[in-house]
């Protein structure tokens, strides 16, 4: 099944998924902890996002995404990225003049 098959909420959803599954798809074996780290959330992600399986709820796929962000940035990496990106946020929903 095609994730783009799928509905989806958010179209960028999709897009930033079928990416990473493209990527994903170049790796033959995941030979690092990082590269293993990576594949096992994108496999998690996209079983959700993009075949709908309910026996991953959402708070699960949360988990498992914060603490491979964690992982895979640091905690303070992380924490630096999403200040940016709540910077970002805000500064986009300032109505336009």
């Amino acid at each position: 099944m095609d994730c783009l098959e799928n509905e989806m909420k958010d179209p960028m959803e999709t897009s930033t998924i079928d990416k990473l599954f493209l990527e994903l798809s170049q790796v033959t074996k995941a030979t690092t902890r990082k590269e293993i780290i990576l594949l096992e959330a994108v496999k998690v992600s996209y079983k959700k996002h993009c075949l709908g399986l309910e026996s991953i709820g959402w708070d699960e796929l949360s988990k498992v995404l914060l603490d491979t962000l964690c992982e895979v940035m640091g905690d303070v990496g992380y924490q630096q990225w999403l200040n940016e990106e709540n910077r970002k946020n805000v500064v986009n929903l300032r109505p336009n003049k």
